[in-house]
């Protein structure tokens, strides 16, 4: 099972940068293995309709981060934080091991901040 985290490399804004870069920070503090699917190169056309077809079907907004398990849309960059701040990413990433994917997620926030405070 794959993990895409949706992407774009030429945002002008900074609140997208920095989201796009606070996942990709926890996930690698958790050592989640994921592709980075880059929205704005077009040879990524076909799966960035994907991500947009299956944001739009949850009622999501398609700027990025988004993230994906194959084909199954997980959700945005606010529902990626909202994990974090309950303690459930394992669980909102289907990973394998769920209970030991969230060992340690607190310490990954500064203490005080939150996961809306990080991303701004």
């Amino acid at each position: 099972m794959s993990l895409k985290l949706f992407v774009s490399s030429v945002s002008g804004n900074m609140k997208i940068k920095e989201r796009q870069a606070y996942v990709k920070r926890i996930l690698d503090s958790l050592n989640v293995q994921y592709e980075e699917i880059d929205i704005s190169d077009d040879a990524n056309a076909e799966l960035k309709a994907q991500m947009q077809t299956a944001a739009r079907s949850h009622g999501k907004p398609v700027v990025p981060p988004h993230l994906m398990r194959d084909d199954a849309y997980l959700g945005d960059g606010d529902d990626f934080s909202e994990a974090v701040e309950v303690d459930t990413v394992g669980a909102f990433l289907q990973l394998p091991s769920a209970a030991g994917a969230e060992n340690g997620n607190k310490d990954l926030i500064k203490s005080g901040d939150t996961a809306e405070k990080a991303a701004e």
